[in-house]
């Protein structure tokens, strides 16, 4: 939930945040590289902002500002009753944005590829939970 919200904020600037700074897509937009067009449609996609709003509220609460207001297994409810398998979509539905501006210039395409690398590493030995899958195969 942590890493789809951040996920979001640094591809779109938050505009609910006064120190926010500008997301990839502002960026691409002021500086004329790229091509934003895929990333266009979740702007008004009311599904992917509603998971957001929701992933927001939850990840504030326990993470961003935790409220002390509230009993911390009413907080932690909100996780647990959260479908982490619509975390997971929105991720996918997010990256497979990045992953198509991203190759429309090779800039942004070099550095892309750079951060998403197929996972290498002898000392991880299982991923348990939902796995995520790839839009495009290397």
């Amino acid at each position: 939930i942590l890493h789809a919200v951040n996920m979001k904020d640094c591809i779109f600037k938050d505009n609910l945040n006064r120190h926010s700074i500008d997301g990839l897509y502002e960026v691409l937009n002021s500086s004329g590289i790229g091509d934003t067009s895929p990333l266009k449609p979740l702007l008004t996609d009311t599904d992917f902002q509603d998971k957001y709003t929701e992933m927001r509220h939850i990840r504030n609460k326990l993470a961003g500002h935790m409220d002390n207001r509230e009993p911390l297994n009413e907080l932690l409810a909100l996780v647990y009753d959260f479908n982490i398998e619509a975390a997971y979509n929105f991720v996918n539905k997010l990256d497979k944005a990045v992953y198509d501006t991203a190759n429309s210039h090779p800039a942004i395409q070099v550095h892309y590829h750079s951060f998403n690398m197929k996972m290498d590493n002898k000392d991880i030995i299982a991923i348990e939970g939902f796995k995520n899958s790839d839009y495009y195969s290397e």
